[in-house]
């Protein structure tokens, strides 16, 4: 199953912290904010979550408990905390890849599961 997202930059460049807190993990937050234009990794990682929703075919996930993080090289993956363990367990979800891009005025991500 795949499922992919893309989004405007400038959606992110208004939204309140309350409304952050809502959507991106504190870990997020942190690691967006070490660059200058943040919003474009706030925006990529808002569109995998978005794009998990859609692989997962699954509305009711809870954004700030899915964790996206970064390797060293900086590529990223989904944390696989208890929530989304206990979420990939349910869909019998055996692994999980990720990608996310940005240019200056949009971002994308790609989820690719296999069972």
């Amino acid at each position: 199953m795949i499922g992919i997202d893309m989004e405007e930059i400038s959606h992110f460049q208004s939204i309140s912290e309350e409304k952050f807190d809502r959507i991106f993990t504190q870990t997020e937050i942190d690691y967006a904010k070490k660059f200058s234009n943040y919003q474009q990794h706030l925006a990529g990682m808002f569109c995998a979550k978005e794009a998990l929703v859609k692989a997962l075919d699954n509305k009711n996930l809870i954004y700030n408990k899915i964790s996206i993080e970064h390797t060293q090289s900086g590529r990223p993956f989904f944390l696989i905390n208890n929530y989304l363990k206990s979420i990939l367990d349910i869909c019998r979800i055996k692994s999980l890849n990720l990608s996310i891009s940005h240019t200056n005025t949009h971002a994308i991500a790609v989820v690719t599961i296999f069972e």
